[in-house]
């Protein structure tokens, strides 16, 4: 392990705490589990836009990172420009490099707009 590896793994610590003190407050408890439907689009740009989310999970860095990764998965292989309906499935995961995260699951999905 070089002083690179040990600088990074010091930074994401102390990055992890900050974060927690600034908004741990808005972290869902480790028992909830919210369902709901994320409406998303890709555009032709290459943009992801989430449309509406109804999972009633609280905002938070935790959560934004996480419904972005997931977004971005989904529409990867999908067409521009067409609207979709994604029921969902979040949860909190426990990670060992990065703590705490939210889970998100696709439980289906549907066209609402093409």
């Amino acid at each position: 392990m070089g002083l690179a590896d040990i600088a990074d793994k010091i930074h994401a610590d102390a990055k992890r705490v900050v974060m927690h003190q600034t908004w741990g407050h808005l972290f869902p408890e480790d028992t909830e589990t919210f369902g709901g439907t994320i409406q998303m689009v890709a555009s032709v740009y290459g943009d992801t836009v989430v449309l509406k989310d109804t999972t009633g999970v609280p905002d938070s860095p935790w959560y934004y990172e996480s419904l972005m990764t997931f977004v971005s998965e989904f529409l990867t292989d999908k067409e521009d420009g067409v609207v979709y309906d994604v029921e969902v499935i979040c949860s909190v995961a426990i990670d060992e490099d990065n703590g705490r995260e939210i889970d998100i699951r696709k439980i289906g999905e549907k066209v609402v707009l093409k």
